[in-house]
C-alpha cells in the first residue's frame, strides 16, 4: 500500500526528498520489519500457504491504493466525494453478494446475530468515512503521508483494542508491537513535517515570483512615465 502511494506521488512529482522524508522511510520500514518479526511465532501452515497469504496481503494493499486513486478521479466525474463514496460502497455490496453465496456453498459458516447490529452499523459508517476520506485527503496531503497516517491509526487502534479487549477478550501485547506503533507514528510525523516544508517552500517561491513580477511591472510603468514626460518636454517644430 505504501509502495503504491510512493509511486503515485513520484508520478505526480509531489515528493520532496529531505531528511524528514528519509527518516519517515527508515522508521516506516523498521516498523514493518519489527511487526513482521513479532508475528513470526503466530504463523501456522506450510511455506506455500504462508507465501500465498503474504502475496494476498500485498495485493490487498495495492488494491486499496488503487481504490483511493480511482475514487479521487470518480469524485471529479460525479461532482463530489460523497457521491464517489456511495458509488464505491454500492459496487462493493454488489460484488459481495455473489462472494457470500460462493462461501456458503463452500461450507464456510455464516453467523449473523441481531445483537451485533451496532457493529454492522459501525462498519458501514467506517467504510463510508474511509472511502470519502481517501477521495479528499490525497488532494492536500499527497498519497504517501495519507497512507502512512492510515497505517499508524490502524496499528495504534489495533494495539489498544487488543490491550483493553474492545471487541474480544484482552490479549497480551508484546513490547515489539508497541515499538512498531511508536516507530510508525514517528514516521507519520516525519512525512507530515516533510510535506509542510514542501508546501512552505512552494508558497515562498510563489510569493518571490509575484514580487519579481511586481518589480518588473513597476519598472515598466516608470519607464513609460519617463517616456511620456520626455515627450511632453520636447518642443514641437512647426
Amino acid at each position: 500500500m505504501m509502495s503504491s502511494a510512493f509511486l503515485f506521488d513520484c508520478l505526480a512529482s509531489r515528493i520532496s526528498i529531505s531528511r524528514y522524508f528519509l527518516a519517515g522511510i527508515i522508521l516506516s520500514l523498521g516498523a514493518v520489519a519489527i511487526q513482521s518479526f513479532a508475528s513470526v511465532g503466530q504463523v501456522s501452515g506450510n511455506e506455500i500457504t504462508c507465501v500465498l497469504y503474504a502475496l494476498g496481503a500485498v495485493g490487498a494493499g495495492i488494491s486499496y491504493s488503487l481504490q483511493a486513486k480511482m475514487n479521487k478521479r470518480l469524485a471529479l466525474d460525479l461532482g463530489s466525494s460523497a457521491r464517489s463514496a456511495a458509488f464505491c460502497n454500492i459496487t462493493a455490496m454488489i460484488w459481495g453478494l455473489p462472494t457470500c453465496f460462493v462461501l456458503v456453498k463452500a461450507d464456510v459458516p455464516l453467523e449473523f446475530r441481531a445483537s451485533d447490529w451496532w457493529i454492522w452499523l459501525l462498519c458501514g459508517f467506517q467504510s463510508a468515512f474511509y472511502t470519502c476520506s481517501l477521495a479528499e485527503l490525497p488532494k492536500s496531503l499527497g498519497y504517501s503521508p495519507t497512507f502512512i497516517l492510515i497505517t499508524a491509526g490502524k496499528l495504534s487502534t489495533a494495539a489498544f483494542a487488543d490491550t483493553v479487549g474492545l471487541f474480544a477478550p484482552p490479549l497480551p501485547v508484546s513490547w515489539w508491537r508497541y515499538a512498531s506503533v511508536v516507530m510508525t507514528l514517528l514516521g507519520a510525523a516525519s512525512f507530515a513535517v516533510n510535506r509542510a516544508e514542501a508546501v512552505l517552500e512552494d508558497r515562498v517561491r510563489s510569493s518571490s515570483t509575484h514580487v519579481e513580477e511586481g518589480n518588473d511591472s513597476c519598472d515598466d510603468l516608470h519607464a513609460s512615465l519617463s517616456n511620456v514626460s520626455e515627450s511632453t518636454r520636447t518642443p514641437t517644430v512647426s
